[in-house]
């Protein structure tokens, strides 16, 4: 690109004399006004731009380099002025004096001919990883959103807010590990007298286990048709044989504990399918409740039994799911599970004392996100915390 065609013509032909070992390239001449108004001309190879001696156009240098820059075309500069250059790229553009001998300019321009053909390949992948990324991130884009679809949809299932029930106090801690949880939960008035409840954990994190919470959701004890209570067991029975009529090739299963209350006598009736052992929690410490029963899903036949105790009012029933025995790491241990969450679960008793059971639930959710990896916990945590409401002078004596 030349401002005077006649002169580089001149100048190039001394160039091309000076070719290191090999013919010199052919070359195409342009002025530098029309490579300026047609940048599609500019397009492959390598560029010598001759400023010439006016100062018009040793002003349309840095404007043409700019132009070549972007379309990634390397470049040499003849100008008198090649401090003026100084802030275009070093790897793309070789500023020489207008003064400099032929030699000079051809071995820089041989040097930046040679390199092209791989720039140019390098370019290409990229562009090519580019539409790639674009189609990716599509996908990602469209997987997000249906996460996000899959989490409101499973949020139909799971209690916006805990019953408000006399005689009974009931907490919650709920963490999914993703956009949706393998963990389910539910509290629902069975009738004037008893409360039901459960806890459930679908084997497995993401979607697949968010999806078989859609059928643990059947836990709950009910009524049954005639008007008798469905049992914990007896519900438990019911779940399992409806999850082995949906076994397909993939065989997918869960734990479960559910139970009911009696508000006025404070009798509990539980039972367990392979679930962590709920916790009674009273002024003697942490007792677990062992449950027989085995995992829902895996055998036709299985068995659920259950079991009957008297929650005294300054007792916690809490029933959690095996997420809360990681979520404690030991000081400079693995994420193996220990048994440290006993401890942070035992204070929900003395925190329910003292400020009441939400107060205790909402400080032991603070403790969690205390802990080392919280903000990539490992499996999803649901802890349900259950009480018999105590008198008002209790309460007022606590």
């Amino acid at each position: 690109m030349v401002r005077d065609r006649a002169d580089g013509e001149v100048r190039w032909r001394r160039i091309a004399g000076r070719w290191p070992g090999v013919e010199a390239p052919t070359v195409e001449i342009i002025g530098l006004d029309d490579a300026l108004c047609e940048p599609h001309l500019l397009s492959g190879g390598v560029a010598l731009v001759l400023a010439g001696d006016d100062p018009a156009g040793r002003a349309c240098v840095p404007k043409l380099l700019d132009v070549l820059d972007a379309r990634m075309t390397p470049a040499v500069a003849l100008t008198d002025e090649p401090g003026a250059l100084a802030g275009l790229p070093a790897d793309r553009v070789i500023a020489l004096p207008a003064s400099a001998r032929a030699e000079i300019v051809a071995s820089s321009l041989y040097a930046l001919c040679a390199r092209q053909p791989a720039v140019e390949a390098l370019l290409a992948e990229l562009r090519t990883v580019k539409r790639f990324h674009g189609g990716l991130q599509d996908q990602m884009d469209r997987l997000q959103e249906e996460l996000q679809l899959a989490a409101h949809v499973q949020r139909q299932f799971i209690p916006r807010s805990l019953p408000e029930i006399d005689g009974l106090e009931f907490g919650l801690v709920f963490r999914p590990c993703g956009y949706v949880s393998g963990d389910i939960y539910d509290v629902a008035r069975i009738d004037d007298r008893l409360t039901g409840f459960f806890v459930a954990d679908a084997v497995g994190h993401g979607v697949p286990a968010a999806l078989m919470t859609m059928v643990l959701s059947k836990a709950m004890p009910t009524l049954d048709e005639d008007g008798a209570v469905v049992g914990p067991a007896e519900s438990l029975r019911r779940l399992n044989a409806s999850l082995m009529r949906r076994t397909g090739r993939v065989q997918t299963f869960a734990t479960a504990v559910c139970g009911v209350i009696d508000a006025r006598t404070g009798v509990v009736t539980l039972a367990g399918a392979g679930h962590p052992p709920p916790l009674r929690l009273g002024p003697a410490g942490v007792r677990k409740i062992e449950t027989e029963g085995c995992l829902l899903g895996v055998f036709d036949d299985g068995l659920f039994n259950e079991v009957s105790f008297r929650l005294e009012p300054e007792e916690v029933l809490v029933i959690h799911s095996d997420g809360f025995e990681t979520a404690f790491p030991e000081d400079g241990a693995s994420s193996a599970a220990n048994d440290r969450y006993l401890e942070h679960l035992a204070a929900v008793r003395d925190g329910r004392e003292r400020f009441g059971i939400d107060a205790a639930m909402d400080r032991l959710g603070r403790t969690l996100d205390q802990q080392s990896g919280s903000l990539h916990q490992l499996d999803d945590q649901t802890a349900l915390a259950i009480a018999r409401a105590r008198p008002l002078s209790a309460r007022s004596a606590a």
